[in-house]
């Protein structure tokens, strides 16, 4: 069920934000993500923050850059 399964140059645009506090998700899995859709010419963005934790959100900052990351894609 691991979305890097399915990575290509066609997926849609993805926007990857993770907190290294996250006691559910490990880092790992998100720099794995990002690192498969880099190597296959998909659109995509990482965004991490050492302090944040598992959602809703890593502050203000990183709401502002997902919002454009959507407006600019839209």
């Amino acid at each position: 069920c691991s979305p890097i399964t399915y990575v290509n140059a066609d997926c849609p645009p993805i926007m990857i934000l993770h907190g290294g506090q996250d006691p559910l998700v490990p880092i790992d899995q998100s720099e794995s993500l990002y690192k498969a859709l880099v190597s296959s010419n998909a659109d995509a963005m990482y965004l991490s923050s050492s302090q944040a934790n598992h959602g809703p959100t890593m502050g203000n900052e990183a709401d502002q850059m997902a919002y454009q990351f959507l407006i600019n894609r839209l």
